[in-house]
């Protein structure tokens, strides 16, 4: 009876402890989907709804893509995808900071990730995404 006792408790918490360290890494990871929520210059929302369509896949291979939408005619309804392109990531040790480096132009943006929130920031521009 002890050992069904203590191998209950065990699965208990080896259930509780899994779970916990998922929902941690979800939290605490680069790794999703993600959606660009805004785009602000000098503080002021610069961004249109089809900016608003960009996304981007960061995967746990240190690749991923970023998917850039937008519309020559900001009043227009149709909003194209203008390009997929492709992108690796990195981090220095345990930092929030990663360094993303976009495959058509090898132009490394760094961005600080904040729970559900990621940020770049570039002179004036700050761009926020929001794992999906």
């Amino acid at each position: 009876m002890k050992k069904l006792l203590f191998l209950s408790t065990f699965l208990i918490f080896a259930c509780s402890s899994s779970d916990d360290a998922n929902n941690d890494y979800s939290n605490t990871s680069i790794v999703g989907n993600w959606q660009l929520t805004s785009i602000l210059e000098s503080g002021t929302p610069i961004h249109n709804s089809c900016d608003l369509e960009s996304n981007m896949t960061v995967l746990q291979t240190n690749t991923g893509n970023f998917m850039q939408y937008y519309s020559d005619e900001s009043t227009s309804e149709f909003c194209g995808e203008s390009m997929t392109i492709d992108m690796t990531w990195s981090q220095e040790g345990s930092s929030s900071t990663y360094y993303i480096t976009f495959a058509i132009s090898d132009t490394t943006v760094s961005v600080v990730l904040d729970g559900e929130t990621l940020t770049s920031i570039e002179g004036s521009e700050v761009r926020v995404f929001t794992k999906n």
